[in-house]
């Protein structure tokens, strides 16, 4: 295996030596340690000197110290260390079965010839099973017996997802269906309520309000809003608003994962795959500290490119920490606001500190200091905008303090509420009509979501069927692959009638008439499934009996003729 050129793999003996020496346990193996020839790239590391062995597998790092160390130690075991802290002991068996852990080698028998492969090494001997560990605790066997554990091992697989896990999954999406269609429906009728019983409301008519829904154009005021500052910060800032954000960010090394997946196939032709990962390395502004002690390659040469080799520093200790603070209430004409509508309030223009702290440059949006290495960091306020004040609200009115109006319960639908509030002035019907073009955004998300779990759990059935298509000879492949392409179309209508009838139960209480169409579609799709499956075991019985017939006719022939 080569890798390809934007991945980093190195070998852990070539920049920490250490790694390499020997790591067997008897006193007597140090002599042994002599002579090692090195076989392949990334390979194995073979000794076969008389009366003692050292076998040493080193696949990214990995080394294991073989099974004889001397004639002293012959019968005992020799335990070698990975990096990682993986361990592999060879037995002094006959039968034994040797294993390194991650990205490691096995190998049995008296004689164990071991060879080089793609960053691995394969052990072979007559009549042996051979196991590859392999990195994220993915195993692929390989032998003579590799074949039928892997069958077996994926049809067990199989048959827990098909009888344990798809009927959970198809379970699971039909009560979050449920959940879906009851939500939108209870908010549609809490939609419908407010427009009819709300009322509209001057900027001076606050009046003894007792929880009726109101409807306002006014603009905010600043009166009786505390200024918000930033203690324990190198930033004087001091602004009155409705809220202040921040947005601090330091120029860091990340570390990005990547894995890519390898086929492999044994002498019988079945197929197996493993997923080998790498990781890369890059700078990128984040609103938090990521600690370099973490990364697990910093020997890469995409570490020293990108990073420039340094570890990130601590995060500022007068660098402020990224989030929003809000006033708890603000007075938008006559009526006062509560925090919940306070925080609907955009925070998007740009607030600047009194004064700059020493080493920071302003470019008109933000603060920073540095440029594009590692440390660098920046920051930008933002503060609501007053030459906008005009906001329309929409919610209960508690004595003058706007709040979450709560609709009437009814059957299925208990404390829905409805509290919204846009910048500018809307009308009554726009605002409404975007409220619910909200919900219906969110109602459709969760609907193809859940169908498409649905979907998926039934697909699970036929996985069994497609993993002992496998073993059929030459079309195995071809035969797994066909029946799984046939469960996923075939699945589909099943699906899409249990989404239907479940959204038609929910919808027929609110409107009946969409209700209604909705199960009579669920109806069809069924009674034509059940219709198909009937004629299809119809069509069977009666080949069935036309071949006994033609038997029957042919014996009386033959009777008739002797």
């Amino acid at each position: 295996f080569e890798p390809s050129s934007s991945a980093t793999f190195t070998r852990v003996s070539d920049c920490l030596p250490w790694l390499s020496m020997g790591t067997a346990t008897s006193s007597e193996a140090s002599p042994a340690q002599t002579n090692v020839p090195e076989v392949g790239r990334d390979g194995a590391d073979i000794s076969d000197s008389s009366g003692s062995a050292i076998a040493e597998a080193e696949v990214r790092g990995i080394v294991a110290s073989g099974p004889e160390a001397s004639e002293a130690a012959a019968n005992e075991e020799v335990t070698g260390t990975s990096v990682g802290g993986a361990e592999a002991v060879l037995h002094d068996e006959p039968a034994a079965i040797v294993e390194v852990g991650v990205a490691g080698v096995a190998g049995s028998g008296d004689e164990r010839d071991l060879e080089a492969f793609a960053e691995g090494a394969e052990a072979s001997a007559p009549e042996v099973d051979v196991e590859r560990g392999l990195e994220g605790g993915a195993e692929v066997a390989r032998g003579s017996v590799a074949p039928r554990s892997y069958i077996l091992n994926g049809l067990c697989g199989s048959l827990i997802c098909a009888f344990c896990v798809s009927p959970l999954m198809v379970l699971g999406a039909l009560v979050l269906l449920g959940w879906n269609e009851q939500h939108a429906v209870c908010k549609a009728k809490a939609v419908i309520q407010g427009m009819d019983e709300v009322i509209g409301m001057g900027c001076d008519q606050a009046g003894n309000g007792r929880g009726e829904l109101v409807m306002f154009s006014c603009d905010l005021k600043k009166d009786g809003l505390t200024p918000l500052t930033l203690p324990n910060s190198d930033f004087d800032v001091s602004y009155v608003g409705t809220g202040l954000s921040v947005e601090s960010e330091m120029l860091q090394c990340v570390e990005i994962e990547r894995s890519t997946t390898h086929t492999m196939y044994d002498r019988d032709g079945k197929q197996y795959s493993y997923t080998e990962y790498w990781y890369e390395y890059r700078t990128e502004w984040r609103s938090y500290h990521i600690s370099s002690y973490s990364f697990r390659q910093m020997w890469a040469t995409s570490f020293f490119w990108a990073c420039g080799g340094r570890d990130n520093p601590p995060w500022p200790s007068g660098l402020p920490q990224s989030g929003s603070w809000h006033a708890p209430s603000v007075k938008a004409g006559i009526f006062e606001l509560t925090s919940d509508l306070v925080r609907k309030v955009p925070l998007d223009i740009v607030v600047e500190a009194r004064t700059m702290p020493s080493g920071y440059n302003f470019d008109g949006s933000r603060y920073y200091r540095g440029s594009d290495t590692v440390g660098s960091v920046r920051v930008a306020f933002r503060g609501n905008n007053w030459d906008r004040p005009t906001v329309t609200a929409l919610g209960g009115n508690y004595a003058g303090a706007i709040g979450q109006w709560i609709a009437d319960d009814s059957w299925l639908c208990s404390g829905f509420d409805l509290l919204e509030m846009r910048i500018g002035r809307v009308s009554k019907e726009h605002l409404f009509r975007d409220v619910q073009a909200s919900e219906d955004a969110k109602t459709i998300s969760l609907r193809v979501l859940a169908f498409l779990i649905i979907w998926c759990g039934f697909c699970q059935l036929a996985g069994p069927l497609s993993v002992a298509a496998e073993c059929v000879p030459c079309v195995g492949r071809f035969l797994s692959d066909s029946i799984q392409t046939i469960a996923c179309f075939v699945s589909c209508p099943p699906a899409c009638a249990c989404a239907m009838g479940v959204i038609g139960v929910c919808w027929i209480v609110m409107r009946p008439t969409v209700g209604i169409i909705l199960l009579v579609v669920f109806g069809c799709i069924i009674f034509g499934y059940i219709a198909y499956l009937s004629s299809a075991r119809q069509r069977s019985k009666i080949a069935g009996d036309g071949v006994d017939i033609e038997a029957e006719t042919e014996i009386a022939d033959e009777s008739a003729e002797a």
